[in-house]
């Protein structure tokens, strides 16, 4: 019995001076750890990607107005990407970079109704040498031409009056010509569209 005290006190006079040992000596963490060597920073560097692109996928846009955008997430190698774009149908345009990270492609001449497929594929390199790993592909719609949807009177009709009016809805909002240039809403007879 004597003995089990005797460890027991053992036990907690180490556990006692344990306690005290940690309570004196300051917990200090480094703010900042060290700067990594350069072979960590190869191993850990990722490789280029598209972070954002317009039109969105599905969009539907009218042609005089369309323009392709592929925004990375880093500074890229300008050739390596144009050579790897590719619109199907292939379109004529113009391309710029606005900066480092930013494609722009301006098409000329898009068809009508129609589905345009975007891909950027292998061989895309970052100015700094790394490739793409992840290819992109998306696709936009062109709109339809200007069509009218339904009208009144209908084909054929009989018994019409001389002084009814004829209603036309179009496939889109029209803008009355007298609106041309005028802000909707602040000019009489310019309405808002919904």
């Amino acid at each position: 019995m004597q003995r089990i005290r005797a460890r027991s006190w053992s036990l907690v006079s180490i556990l006692l001076l344990l306690s005290l040992a940690c309570s004196q000596v300051p917990l200090t963490f480094p703010l900042q750890s060290p700067p990594p060597t350069p072979q960590a920073q190869a191993a850990f560097k990722l490789p280029p990607v598209v972070v954002d692109f317009e039109p969105k996928r599905g969009a539907e846009v009218a042609p005089q107005q369309a323009s392709l955008t592929l925004r990375f997430d880093r500074a890229m190698d300008k050739a390596s990407v144009e050579n790897a774009l590719q619109i199907r149908p292939p379109v004529e345009g113009e391309m710029s970079w606005p900066d480092a990270r930013t494609l722009v492609f301006r098409p000329q001449g898009l068809a009508l109704a129609t589905r345009y497929r975007v891909s950027l594929g292998e061989g895309v390199r970052a100015a700094d040498g790394m490739t793409m790993t992840q290819g992109v592909e998306f696709s936009f719609q062109t709109v339809e031409p200007l069509a009218v949807t339904t009208h009144t009177p209908a084909d054929q009709a009989e018994d019409v009056r001389v002084d009814a009016p004829l209603l036309l809805t179009f496939n889109y909002p029209i803008v009355p010509i007298n609106c041309t240039g005028q802000e909707a809403g602040r000019v009489e007879g310019c309405p808002l569209l919904a």
